[in-house]
């Protein structure tokens, strides 16, 4: 076959992970290679999906066709250093993330994954002198401020920190169309629709499987150290970050008639939408489950979706990890989100999205006081053996000494905790908003109304 079909197949692969629709993308990037094994861009984008779909091993390989390939192949050597970080293997992943910059010195992605790894001052001096390139695109800006925003925050210079942790949210927030009063009404809708009465009439719809598990909060709050200490069990497996549940909620949103709320749609349905949803959920679980009798979804977000979490799975167990609110604001502000979380990149913004937040776990923790286990970050940390055993009993399963031990899972973790579960339970996390509190006043007069404030 001629070169164009190579190309048609890898541009198409790509359009299909844009998507999410990884196994499809696996698919055409294979009949690239196929058609040439010496295609360097398809290796290494096949590698990316590999490692989407949990393969890490055959992506580091793939990763590795490309470089031998191609050796100055700087986003090959990048993607490398991704897979391996979420692997635990930091120092491999370390010299990923130089070479990439070797070959491209405003690489500034690469530049922001390792200031989340290594603080030196030479990393600031390459970084300055690429920020005096007057084409430099505005997005590459904002990479390179959130890595001098690490890297100043590690030399405990944070009013220089903070000053590049904004200049990037700024830069990424001129870019968006968000609407706090919007996401308000939009809680207003589900603490409206799913009410006691909602659930009295769709009771016995949904599946009886107590096999998902679902770990919720505001990102930056624990949930990854939760799902790492769960998945360290020996029957409980950790299935990541999952979207299925959102992808669910859209449909049935697609479903719904204009000007109507989802759960009054979903009120107006037979069994049947339950079931089928229910069943569509637990298939992709199976995937993860390797005779597991839990399965954790770690998708902080789906504390928005606990209405239909509780719709199609009744006896579902829900673990909501909580932490102090300017810890938490601070750290979501300190990084970057690739898609989704859109409130983030503002403080003000980002203190209402906090106070919905909490108003709609109070409407879930009133419909469901058992079903839900609060779990305070702070207190996991400093009784770890307590609130961790409270954690597995939540469960249904007895406790197992080895969750004690989960710095020492080597599973794959996709978070931007992947560094930190890798060592043993620490408090340095616990006030770290203190250091940056002259430059947290817009949050902090919005989080006043908080009750954990």
């Amino acid at each position: 076959m001629s070169p164009e079909y190579v190309e048609s197949y890898n541009n198409l692969g790509n359009v299909l992970q844009l998507q999410n629709a990884y196994q499809d993308a696996v698919e055409n990037y294979r009949k690239a290679i196929k058609i040439n094994p010496d295609y360097a861009e398809s290796h290494s984008n096949l590698g990316n999906a590999l490692r989407h779909l949990g393969n890490n091993e055959e992506a580091i390989a793939h990763y590795n066709k490309a470089i031998n390939i191609k050796p100055d192949f700087a986003m090959a050597h990048y993607n490398l250093g991704n897979v391996l970080v979420q692997l635990g293997q930091k120092e491999d992943a370390i010299k990923a993330f130089e070479t990439a910059i070797e070959l491209r010195h405003a690489y500034a992605e690469a530049h922001r994954h390792l200031s989340m790894l290594k603080y030196e001052n030479s990393q600031i001096t390459a970084i300055d002198r690429e920020l005096l390139q007057t084409d430099l695109p505005q997005s590459e800006k904002m990479h390179f401020h959130y890595a001098l925003g690490n890297i100043h925050n590690e030399n405990k210079d944070y009013d220089q920190a903070f000053e590049h942790y904004l200049l990037a949210n700024n830069l990424k927030r001129r870019t968006l169309n968000y609407d706090a009063a919007q996401y308000t009404s939009h809680v207003n809708t589900l603490i409206d629709g799913f009410t006691p009465d909602y659930f009295r009439k769709v009771e016995g719809y949904g599946s009886e499987s107590i096999l998902p598990v679902f770990i919720v909060g505001m990102p930056r709050s624990g949930t990854t150290l939760v799902e790492q200490i769960l998945s360290s069990h020996p029957e409980i497996s950790g299935a990541g970050e999952l979207t299925d549940m959102l992808k669910i909620e859209k449909a049935i949103i697609y479903e719904t008639p204009k000007g109507m709320s989802y759960a009054k749609y979903m009120s107006n349905c037979d069994a049947t939408l339950f079931r089928n949803y229910s069943q569509q959920y637990l298939q992709v679980l199976e995937k993860y489950s390797n005779k597991a009798l839990r399965v954790t979804d770690k998708d902080p977000g789906n504390f928005h979706r606990i209405g239909l979490i509780k719709s199609l799975f009744p006896k579902a167990r829900i673990i909501h990890c909580q932490r102090n609110p300017l810890d938490t604001c601070t750290s979501i502000f300190f990084n970057y989100f690739i898609k989704g979380n859109e409130y983030t990149f503002d403080l003000e913004e980002l203190g209402k999205y906090y106070l919905d937040y909490q108003r709609l776990m109070t409407h879930w923790n009133k419909l469901f006081p058992e079903d839900i286990l609060n779990i305070q970050y702070e207190s996991l940390v400093n009784q770890q053996l307590e609130y961790s055993q409270k954690i597995i009993a939540h469960t249904g399963l007895p406790w197992n000494e080895k969750c004690l031990e989960f710095h020492l899972n080597d599973r794959a973790v996709k978070t931007l905790s992947c560094v930190q579960v890798r060592q043993p339970i620490y408090s340095q996390s616990i006030d770290r908003w203190k250091r940056y509190e002259n430059h947290l006043q817009p949050l902090m007069e919005i989080l006043k109304t908080s009750r954990d404030y």
